[in-house]
């Protein structure tokens, strides 16, 4: 996904770090996070000088506040690592956007339990017959957006073969697709 972001005319990327935190890097994985803290020094280093747009990426903060009169101002964050410094940082915005996360509740208008059949599959993505399901409300608040693409790929493929195996099974189904 970083690499997409090059593809944007205009913009001017910056950070204030050549390296993601080590917070953020995951024993397990290694390589990927060579690959990741890659793709953010090319992307930097490949972006213009100047350009009416700047993204700037800062590592190691987590939000901790949103302030503003009648509007949003300025959001704060705080470093992850309490002996780093800075220990927070502060950012003008007009905006905020969250994806932080999904979590099912007895009240929920949509609840996954509530609408599956006995005879549903989540590891496919099926909740019943015809009635499927993808991303988070499937494996719950888990995964990052390439996690997602991957999910629905899996759950495209379940529903294809479902849609073959039922013409298959049903001739009427054959000359009402025709």
């Amino acid at each position: 996904m970083i690499k997409e972001l090059a593809k944007l005319p205009d913009v001017r990327f910056t950070s204030d770090s050549a390296e993601p935190p080590a917070s953020a890097v995951t024993p397990d994985a290694p390589t990927l996070d060579q690959a990741k803290a890659a793709a953010i020094r090319d992307l930097v280093d490949g972006s213009p000088a100047t350009a009416s747009r700047t993204v700037a990426f800062h590592f190691g903060f987590t939000p901790d506040r949103v302030s503003g009169g009648e509007r949003v101002e300025r959001v704060t964050f705080r470093a992850t690592d309490p002996t780093a410094l800075p220990a927070t940082l502060e950012l003008a915005a007009d905006s905020v956007c969250t994806a932080v996360g999904f979590t099912e509740t007895a009240g929920a208008l949509l609840r996954r339990d509530a609408i599956a059949s006995p005879t549903a599959d989540l590891e496919h993505g099926r909740l019943a017959d015809g009635l499927y399901c993808v991303g988070w409300f499937r494996r719950g608040p888990v995964g990052t957006i390439p996690a997602n693409r991957a999910d629905a790929r899996t759950v495209a493929d379940a529903i294809i073969a479902d849609v073959e195996a039922a013409l298959h099974t049903s001739p009427q189904l054959i000359k009402e697709t025709r």
